[in-house]
C-alpha cells in the first residue's frame, strides 16, 4: 500500500547493536537476522531471541531435568537417612539394646554414602553442556559443582573407612568435607541461579539467590569459630561479664550455622524443583505443538 504515490518504508532485518553469537559470542550487530554467524554459522535468529531455555534443544531439556529430579531425590534421601538414624537411635537405647557402635555406624554411613553417589550422579547430568554452548564450554560454576561433588564422596568415604580407627583422621576429613560442602553448594547455587535466569523465573532467581547467601553465612561462621579454636580462645567457666558474653558468642555460631545450613539446602532444593517444573512446562508446549 502507498501513500501519495510513495512506496511503504522497507522493514530493517539488522540485527541491533549489542547481540552476540549465542555460540562463539560474535558481535552480530547489523548483519541480517535472518542470516548466519559468519564465525560459527549459528542461526543469527537463535541469538536475537537469546538463550533461554524454551528455545533450548529438547534432548538437553530432557537431561537437565533427569539431573534436578536425581539432586533433589539425593538431598532427601539423605536427609531421611540423618532423620531416621537419629531416631532409630533414640529408640533402641529406650529399648535397652545394645548394638555395637560400629555396626550402628557402618549402616547409616552406608545410606549416606548411597545417597552421595545419588548427588554426584545429579549433578553431573544437571550441568550437562547445553549443545549451544559447546564452543565456549560449561561455567565455571557448573565445573565446580559438578568436580565438588567427588571431593564429597571422597571424604564421606575416608570417613567411612578411616574414622573407625584413625580418630585424627576423621577429624581432619570431617573439615574436608564441610569445606567441600560449602564450595560445592555455593558453586550450585550460582548455576542454579544461571538456569533461572534463562527460564526466567523471577522466584527461582531468588531461591537460587538465597541459598548463596546461607551458605556464604554458613562459611563465614564456621571460619569465625575456627580462628577461635585456632587461637585456643573457649567459653571460661564462671559468671563474669566476658565469661557469659564468650558463652554466648560460641553458642550464637553454632546456631548460625545450623540455620545457615537448613536455609542453603532448603532454598537450593526449592530452585532445583521450581527451574524442573519449567523445564518439563518447555518439552510439554512443544509435544502439543508437535503432535
Amino acid at each position: 500500500m502507498t501513500v501519495d504515490g510513495e512506496s511503504p518504508p522497507a522493514i530493517s532485518t539488522q540485527v541491533p547493536p549489542g547481540v552476540r553469537c549465542i555460540s562463539c559470542g560474535y558481535d552480530l550487530a547489523g548483519l541480517d537476522s535472518s542470516g548466519r554467524c559468519p564465525e560459527c554459522g549459528t542461526a543469527i535468529a537463535e541469538s536475537v531471541r537469546g538463550d533461554g531455555l524454551a528455545f533450548a534443544d529438547a534432548g538437553y531439556l530432557r537431561t537437565l531435568g533427569r539431573g534436578l529430579r536425581v539432586i533433589r531425590v539425593s538431598v532427601s534421601a539423605a536427609l531421611l537417612c540423618w532423620l531416621g538414624g537419629s531416631i532409630g537411635l533414640l529408640l533402641i537405647s529406650a529399648a535397652g539394646v545394645r548394638i555395637p557402635s560400629w555396626g550402628y555406624d557402618t549402616a547409616i554411613g552406608g545410606l549416606l554414602l548411597a545417597s552421595c553417589c545419588l548427588y554426584v550422579l545429579g549433578w553431573w547430568v544437571a550441568t550437562t553442556s547445553d549443545p549451544r554452548d559447546d564452543s565456549q564450554g560449561l561455567p565455571r560454576s557448573a565445573i565446580i559443582a559438578r568436580y565438588g561433588t567427588i571431593a564429597i564422596i571422597a571424604a564421606v568415604a575416608c570417613m567411612l573407612v578411616l574414622g573407625t580407627w584413625l580418630a585424627n583422621v576423621r577429624d581432619v576429613v570431617r573439615v574436608v568435607l564441610l569445606f567441600g560442602l560449602i564450595v560445592q553448594h555455593a558453586a550450585g547455587s550460582l548455576y542454579l541461579n544461571q538456569l533461572a535466569e534463562r527460564v526466567p523465573s523471577a522466584r527461582a532467581t531468588k531461591m537460587s539467590r538465597n541459598a548463596f547467601t546461607a551458605v556464604v553465612t554458613l562459611a563465614t561462621a564456621w571460619t569465625i569459630e575456627a580462628v577461635l579454636d585456632a587461637l585456643s580462645i573457649s567459653p571460661p567457666r564462671g559468671s563474669s561479664g566476658t565469661a557469659t558474653v564468650l558463652r554466648l558468642a560460641m553458642s550464637l555460631l553454632g546456631l548460625v550455622m545450623f540455620i545457615a545450613g537448613i536455609v542453603a539446602i532448603a532454598r537450593q532444593f526449592t530452585a532445583a524443583g521450581i527451574i524442573r517444573k519449567d523445564v518439563l512446562r518447555f518439552l510439554a508446549s512443544r509435544a502439543g505443538a508437535n503432535p
